[in-house]
């Protein structure tokens, strides 16, 4: 293998690792420095009721709360 085709596969293959690493790039981004948001679920049955000023004692800081009644057949 002469000089030449050396450089060109040394060079083809750094341009591919460039290319890849491009492209994939915001999903390796998004994966290790992205928002994901905390999700906490709270099942509330009916032997007990709790007040939203209770919930948001026990609830991290600024956490969003939001009640969503279950509808059971």
């Amino acid at each position: 293998m002469t000089e030449g085709w050396k450089i060109f596969i040394a060079g083809t293959a750094i341009t591919s690792l460039i290319l890849v690493f491009t492209l994939i790039w915001p999903y390796i981004k998004d994966k290790i420095w992205g928002k994901h948001p905390d999700t906490y679920i709270y099942l509330i049955g009916q032997e007990h009721s709790y007040t939203i000023n209770q919930l948001r004692t026990v609830a991290p800081v600024r956490s969003k709360i939001r009640l969503v009644p279950l509808k059971f057949p």
